[in-house]
């Protein structure tokens, strides 16, 4: 438990880092970043089902980054911030539920679920709580929110 915990940690402390690093360079663009990370996110399961030599699983995983790209697309599409903050919320349910209990488990480096979740969940608070780095107008100034 302790282990999964240090994990979960690590994935947080890599996500706070990447969020900044956008806030700090990226701030025009850091929904497209954020969409893009999502499916390259969901894209490392494909990844390791190749690796392991899974090929139900390498289909399985394409169901999922199908799924948490469009979400992606659909988010910058609409500009719809809370729509891309779904898509990080509900990513680490579908990691647990595949990768922990389910058939991922055979291919999924250990430790890596957890970490994913601790970076999935940051970052979805980052974009719900609105710090993404988007320029806000302060009277006749641009300030960063």
């Amino acid at each position: 438990m302790r282990e999964q915990m240090l994990f979960v940690l690590a994935g947080a402390a890599g996500a706070l880092a990447f969020a900044v690093a956008i806030r700090v360079m990226a701030p025009r663009s850091w929904s497209r970043r954020y969409a893009q990370t999502l499916i390259v996110a969901a894209a490392l399961y494909v990844v390791f089902a190749a690796w392991g030599g899974s090929a139900s699983g390498i289909a399985v995983e394409m169901v999922g980054v199908v799924s948490f790209g469009g979400v992606a697309v659909l988010g910058l599409r609409r500009r719809a911030p809370g729509l891309l903050a779904l898509g990080w919320a509900l990513h680490p349910v579908w990691d647990v539920a595949l990768h922990r209990a389910g058939a991922g488990v055979g291919y999924t480096p250990k430790g890596y679920v957890a970490a994913c979740a601790g970076f999935d969940l940051l970052l979805a608070g980052a974009i719900a709580l609105g710090w993404t780095g988007a320029p806000v107008r302060v009277g006749d100034g641009v300030a960063r929110a």
